[in-house]
């Protein structure tokens, strides 16, 4: 491993040995990584992909961290971030954003341009990259519903598809199922004014505050909606689980779909609250909930390679 991270180092890319996950992640959670490689370019971060691949070296690609659940004992190989890959542009009402750009950053910047399109997305704490891989959304807006085409890669090449090719739909894509990588994409806006684009975004984040925990480090919502109209937080309200703990992990007094992290959370303790809601939801109403969060396992020995929020 240390082989390819020279190369990695004489290359231009930055390298931190024995990284703290728990700084790279908005549950404040996990052990360290062996390594933390930042690749300052999409063309660097294929080459690094490429290596790990070839060397058989396990690694994962980490955005953000605002979907992702380390486990305690850290991973056992090297995780990329892809938080130097950030250029965004505008031509018109076309925006172009790389993979590690914040959803919020980009909401802001549009605003700026008079764009709307992204308001429904202000404050969710992802990247475009790790958004797109899960087709993330809120107030019923989808990010692939702006999506023009996404520049991806597969660990050999990088290909464009267009929306239509990459089968959005509630919390998936064609990215997630065939493992792609995000690199860049572009988006299509429409003009509108700034005051009534501002306007929505103050909306959206005033019900963000209201709804959800956000005084406590979170994941976001820990489940996928197990059908259309059926939301976790009002099952796990009306199982009376909320404010249940584990350790430091808890699930939200104030949103159910929610596990907080209230001091010193362990990785365990959250997996914890996540069994036993899904088995007293099993037990009461017969439906399975998905995860919508990312558990990476401490060691594996297959290649992580999932784009992370």
């Amino acid at each position: 491993m240390r082989d390819v991270i020279k190369e990695f180092m004489l290359v231009g890319c930055e390298v931190i040995e024995n990284e703290p996950l728990s700084s790279h992640t908005t549950f404040r959670i996990g052990g360290y990584a062996d390594f933390f490689v930042k690749p300052f370019d999409r063309e660097m971060f294929c080459f690094c992909v490429r290596e790990l691949k070839k060397r058989k070296i396990p690694f994962f690609i980490l955005g953000r961290g605002s979907n992702t659940l380390f486990s305690d004992q850290g991973f056992r190989g090297i995780v990329i971030s892809t938080e130097q890959l950030n250029d965004f542009s505008f031509d018109g009402e076309t925006v172009f954003a790389e993979t590690g750009v914040s959803l919020t950053k980009l909401a802001v910047e549009a605003l700026k341009h008079s764009l709307s399109g992204f308001e429904e997305l202000f404050g969710i704490p992802g990247t475009i990259g790790g958004a797109l891989r899960m087709n993330s959304g809120a107030f019923g807006r989808e990010i692939g519903d702006l999506v023009e085409k996404v520049e991806l890669f597969d660990g050999e090449n990088r290909i464009w598809l267009s929306k239509e090719k990459l089968c959005f739909r509630y919390r998936k894509s064609l990215i997630a199922e065939q493992n792609l990588l995000v690199l860049s994409a572009y988006f299509k806006l429409k003009h509108s004014q700034i005051e009534i684009i501002k306007e929505k975004m103050r909306n959206y984040m005033r019900i963000r505050i209201e709804k959800q925990p956000l005084n406590y480090p979170s994941a976001g919502s820990v489940f996928r909606r197990p059908a259309n109209n059926i939301y976790v937080g009002k099952l796990v309200e009306d199982l009376k689980l909320k404010g249940l703990k584990h350790g430091d992990a808890m699930i939200s007094d104030k949103h159910g779909g929610f596990i907080v992290n209230t001091g010193n959370a362990k990785a365990e303790d959250v997996i914890f609250l996540i069994n036993f809601i899904k088995k007293k939801v099993f037990e009461s109403y017969g439906l399975e909930l998905e995860t919508e969060i990312e558990i990476v396992e401490d060691s594996i020995p297959q290649f992580m390679e999932a784009q992370q929020s």
